[in-house]
């Protein structure tokens, strides 16, 4: 934004007449379509930084050489990229903002080097000109790094630079010892430097004894760093070999935390534990621009795994969380509008492919767990293809095939390639709108497919040894199915089990059938047979009970709650406390009192109904909490242990009401409270005369609050009645 900023600044205050093409000047600003560009090239003015679209920096790289431009304001990776020379070149600060983590930090002097290289255009100028604008305190600094007086130094104690190398040398067989690793930095420039510049590096004295002992404990320091993540092997003469950690390290480039990393996953990890490891690698990482931040911030909700925490509140502000998201949107196909993320989100795949290799590989022949080196591979494979399983589609596999493509197909059930295959030219071109070549094509892609498939089976039989072996049987889905000597489908066989170190069998490239016998340890809970295509949708997998318990996986949690619940001491729960009585429970006690000659009118919620114990198909049994006349004047004691049924019949069909009144005349048994038979009069006189012993209620569906309502409120009117007869 800064530079362009700058240039729409210079065009706006450039008013002098220009000498140079005005029609070049025309024409290259037709060809963008960002309007700030346009302007500022029909002036002689263009910016260029790595916002810009590919296109629109072809434009500007094209116009600055063919002579159009006279200034042209960029960012520093247009001196590192691009070579495009100058007369003038000047550099504006030499602070830059590096993320909202490291704040202003000065451009490193290779960088500053690069700019000022631009200067002088050969063929053209004999002479260039620099201009480094600073602060005055950095003046001489910069003065002597463009006069040639500024002494490098090396920078091989810095950070992991020394165990790094090392690591290289060690890897090759070159070192072999602590003492051979002095020998080693003796032919640096470490070396000479130290000797001249002792203070820099740390070192008081100039003795050769005293530069001896202080590079032999650092070299020390750098093999006790190898041996603690198991990339050397130390013997009991102070030699050491490398191990596998060594040469995995060495031969995929991997720094040294990153290696330390894949060597702590653990046994059991899956793809959140995955992504988040490589989102650590700081090789990978870049720094969180302020105008990116929104993009990043929608791209979060979008993807699969999310991080810890309410999610309302997480904002992408870390290097770390960006490449968390980044990796994810690449697998889930999301589009930036910002031409820098979607750059920076392909060099991060070209990093994570890198690092997967090392995961999967010391997986393989280091730490032997299976379950990460299926990991590994299924991650590498969904950075490669922009899936995560088979349920996101798969016949986007296919050349010509779009992810848009995908989901018109998996709304018209083709979702598989056996469902291309076994549809025919005229769905595929209704559900496409493509020509009927292109649907044959995707038919018979999918049948080469299908006929290069493999499918799994496994079991367990003893051996001689008392042992198990797993026999393992792989063939062809299409018997008799033409190959043709390409390799469109391919396999890894992966067999492990639950256990750490649980890698019983590898192989890879398998295309035909294969019958093999690998031997299971004594104890394990379950084997696992993966057949990994390298094709999504083609996978096969079986499991095979063992001898002993299943080990289950300690991330079926999240992360932090599996370390801790995995670290915290196994207690027994203490018994829950007693809630305390409701509000409502407490007024209810209160005032028993009160109310101790009113008999209960309140349907009790507590009831239980019981539809099994009544022979009478009129009525439901509730179970009360009471049947006795009045239930307020008993105690606590004498509540609880005090049950009964009482019968609550549902008003009558009218033309039954006639025949239930006559049988109840006849068998001498009292109608039931509130029944819908007897008249309102009726009804008050029982209430007031006190014939109730309990809480019977009509469960009438329609009116039965409504009947308590009318009943209490005409016992109440009754009351009144009685008062205004006796003060009268």
């Amino acid at each position: 934004k800064e530079t362009e900023t700058l240039a729409s600044e210079l065009s706006k205050s450039y008013t002098a007449p220009t000498k140079l093409n005005d029609s070049a000047l025309r024409k290259f600003a037709g060809q963008t379509n960002t309007p700030s560009l346009q302007k500022c090239l029909l002036r002689g003015i263009a910016f260029h930084h790595a916002g810009l679209d590919a296109s629109d920096r072809r434009i500007v790289e094209e116009a600055f050489t063919s002579g159009s431009l006279f200034c042209l304001c960029a960012t520093s990776t247009l001196a590192m990229g691009v070579n495009l020379p100058a007369f003038l070149v000047v550099i504006k600060g030499t602070s830059a903002y590096r993320g909202a983590a490291n704040g202003h930090q000065d451009i490193d002097m290779g960088t500053l080097l690069q700019m000022v290289g631009r200067a002088g255009r050969p063929g053209f100028d004999k002479s260039g000109t620099a201009v480094i604008m600073t602060d005055s305190l950095s003046k001489t600094r910069y003065e002597n790094i463009s006069q040639g007086l500024k002494v490098v130094e090396s920078h091989l104690l810095e950070s992991n630079n020394l165990t790094e190398c090392l690591n290289n040398e060690i890897s090759q067989g070159v070192i072999t010892c602590a003492e051979e690793a002095v020998d080693w930095i003796k032919h640096s420039l470490l070396f000479h430097r130290i000797q001249s510049n002792p203070l820099y590096y740390g070192l008081s004295g100039r003795g050769n004894d005293n530069i001896h002992s202080f590079l032999l404990a650092k070299c020390a320091d750098s093999i006790t760093e190898l041996s603690k993540i198991r990339a050397i092997l130390e013997q009991d003469d102070g030699t050491f070999s490398p191990d596998a950690a060594s040469h995995i390290m060495s031969r995929n480039f991997i720094d040294f935390e990153t290696m330390k990393s894949i060597v702590k996953l653990p046994h059991d990890c899956g793809p959140l534990q995955l992504l988040h490891m490589l989102s650590r690698c700081e090789k990978i990482q870049t720094p969180v621009r302020r105008a990116e931040k929104k993009e990043l911030n929608e791209a979060y909700k979008l993807v699969k795994y999310k991080f810890e925490g309410p999610q309302s509140k997480i904002r992408i502000q870390t290097p770390e969380q960006k490449a968390f998201v980044l990796l994810q949107s690449s697998i889930g196909k999301h589009h930036f509008r910002d031409a820098s993320l979607r750059r920076e989100m392909s060099n991060i795949l070209d990093g994570a492919f890198r690092i997967l290799a090392a995961v999967e590989e010391y997986a393989r022949v280091g730490s032997r767990n299976g379950q990460v080196a299926v990991q590994g591979w299924l991650m590498r494979r969904s950075l490669y293809s922009s899936l995560w399983g088979e349920k996101d589609g798969v016949l986007n596999q296919i050349n010509g095939i779009s992810h848009e493509m995908t989901k018109k197909l998996t709304n018209n059930g083709i979702k598989t390639f056996a469902d291309a295959m076994n549809s025919s030219s005229e769905e595929i071109v209704d559900a496409l709108n493509v020509t009927p070549s292109f649907a044959s094509g995707v038919r018979t892609a999918s049948a080469k497919i299908l006929q290069r498939t493999l499918k799994l089976s496994a079991c367990t039989k003893p051996n001689e040894a008392g042992g198990l072996d797993l026999h393992i049987k792989v063939e062809r889905k299409v018997k008799g199915g033409d190959t043709g000597g390409d390799r469109i489908v391919y396999y890894s066989l992966l067999v492990y089990t639950d256990r750490p170190g649980g890698l019983l069998h590898y192989c890879e490239d398998l295309a035909s059938d294969a019958e093999m016998i690998v031997s299971c340890p004594p104890k394990f809970g379950r084997a696992y047979i993966r057949l990994l295509g390298n094709i999504v949708g083609i996978d096969e997998k079986v499991a095979v009970d063992g001898n002993d318990s299943i080990e289950k996986s300690s991330f079926k949690l999240s992360p932090a709650a599996a370390r801790a619940s995995s670290s915290a001491p196994k207690t027994k729960k203490p018994a829950p406390k007693a809630k305390p009585p409701s509000p409502r429970k407490r007024l209810f006690n209160s005032h028993q009192s009160s109310v101790s000659k009113v008999s209960d009118l309140r349907l009790h919620k507590r009831g239980r109904i019981n539809k099994n114990t009544s022979k009478d198909e009129d009525c439901i049994v509730v179970d009360s909490d009471s049947d006795t006349e009045n239930p307020h004047s008993l105690n606590k004691g004498q509540q609880q242990k005090t049950k009964s049924q009482t019968l609550v019949t549902p008003s009558p069909h009218p033309s039954r009401r006639q025949t239930q009144q006559q049988q109840q005349q006849t068998n001498n048994t009292p109608a039931p409270l509130y029944n819908s038979s007897r008249s309102s009069s009726q009804q008050r006189n029982a209430v007031a005369s006190g014939r109730t012993k309990s809480s019977h209620f009509a469960a009438n569906t329609s009116s039965k609050s409504r009947a308590v309502r009318n009943t209490t409120s005409s016992w109440f009117q009754q009351k009144k009645q009685q008062k205004t007869s006796q003060s009268s």
